[in-house]
């Protein structure tokens, strides 16, 4: 797993997309399975809507607003990758944006769903808090073991070598 931290701005989902897409490319120049789904939380979200959005960008099932179990959001998900042997990455975006059962939905993502598909997972996580993961149940974060990038903000200089590329 990895997880990216940096203030707003500083090219996170930008240099994960690019580079995420660069590896679908080598992945089918070479023949390897490989699917990427972005789950966009930019917007602060309870676990339900985080589970249910991955559901839907997964094929899983159908946007619900409510009446249907977190249990039953997950079967859905591990019923969709029960055929997929290749190599899934899950980017989740600003992830910190879970509000409620923030612990259920990490959990789900980081114990529950490598132990129930075949596919290789990896979970790749932005977020501009770089103490989020201290939030989370010392459970949970035992299985996490991330690799850690951390984004610094621009200065001017940076600021100027990225304008002169764009003129360029």
């Amino acid at each position: 797993h990895i997880a990216v931290w940096g203030k707003t701005g500083t090219g996170k989902t930008l240099t994960l997309t690019y580079f995420l897409n660069l590896l679908l490319k080598l992945g089918t120049e070479k023949n390897i399975q490989i699917r990427y789904k972005h789950l966009d939380l930019s917007t602060p979200v309870p676990c339900f809507r985080a589970l249910n959005d991955l559901a839907c960008l997964l094929n899983a099932m159908k946007r619900y607003q409510r009446g249907i179990s977190l249990a039953e959001m997950m079967l859905a998900i591990e019923r969709q990758l029960a055929d997929y042997h290749g190599y899934l990455i899950l980017f989740i975006d600003e992830v910190d944006n879970v509000r409620r059962d923030k612990d259920t939905f990490m959990a789900f993502l980081i114990r529950r769903l490598p132990q129930k598909i075949p596919a290789k997972l990896i979970l790749v996580f932005a977020s501009n808090h770089l103490d989020w993961p201290d939030h989370l149940d010392s459970r949970v974060k035992s299985f996490l073991k991330m690799n850690e990038l951390i984004f610094e903000p621009y200065n001017a200089t940076d600021l100027q070598h990225i304008l002169r590329i764009r003129v360029e």
